[in-house]
């Protein structure tokens, strides 16, 4: 008998249940989106992609800048090393002439068997000069080219700051008319009162109640 009445209290909750979450799906109400809502977020989101434009454009600039900034670097350590190559090249063509006039004096005075000698140390200086000039020459060009990749690096990031700069002042236009949209969709709200513990505005002190009371 118990089991029973407790099974029969069981379904009646159950049905209770149900019947009062059937109410309550009933009572929610879906509130569809107003058209200021829409508005809202459209400006919104005008803001934010005008933020990104914005950004991106700061972004292009600091590339650009980096671009530039490798150029000039690079005219500035190819113009060292073409200089040093230039200085090397001389110096090593004016070692070499001094040696081969004094072994072409010494070949002179040398007998049949000393002169083959100092043939073959002649051929060997004149091999090591074209080798060292083949060196130097190779530095030189390599120096050249590295000049002018340094220019057109400077030249590619002045050209990509420039247009960088342009998408920047447009992107800050298009963001600060998005902005005034906002603003106008959606003013600032005023600062709130200081309220009280109990979440009141706070009422005036007897002491300032007083005071306003001498003033009258």
């Amino acid at each position: 008998m118990k089991f029973k009445l407790l099974t029969l209290n069981s379904f009646v909750l159950l049905i209770g249940l149900i019947f009062s979450d059937g109410i309550i799906a009933q009572q929610i109400e879906i509130k569809p989106v107003n058209r200021e809502d829409q508005q809202l977020q459209r400006a919104t989101d005008k803001v934010t992609r005008a933020e990104a434009s914005v950004t991106k454009a700061n972004q292009e600039i600091k590339m650009a800048d980096s671009l530039e900034s490798a150029g000039k670097l690079q005219i500035s350590t190819a113009k060292e090393e073409l200089s040093t190559a230039k200085a090397d090249k001389s110096r090593l063509q004016k070692e070499y002439s001094t040696e081969r006039k004094n072994l072409e004096r010494q070949l002179k005075s040398a007998d049949r068997k000393q002169q083959e000698k100092i043939k073959q140390d002649i051929r060997e200086l004149d091999s090591k000069h074209r080798e060292q000039t083949r060196e130097a020459d190779n530095r030189i060009k390599n120096a050249g080219r590295s000049y002018d990749k340094g220019k057109t690096n400077v030249t590619k990031g002045q050209a990509k700051k420039k247009e960088a700069n342009k998408k920047l002042k447009t992107a800050e236009k298009s963001l600060s008319e998005a902005n005034k949209e906002l603003n106008k969709i959606s003013p600032q709200e005023q600062p709130v009162k200081k309220l009280n513990i109990e979440g009141k505005p706070k009422k005036k002190t007897l002491k300032s109640d007083e005071a306003s009371d001498e003033q009258k």
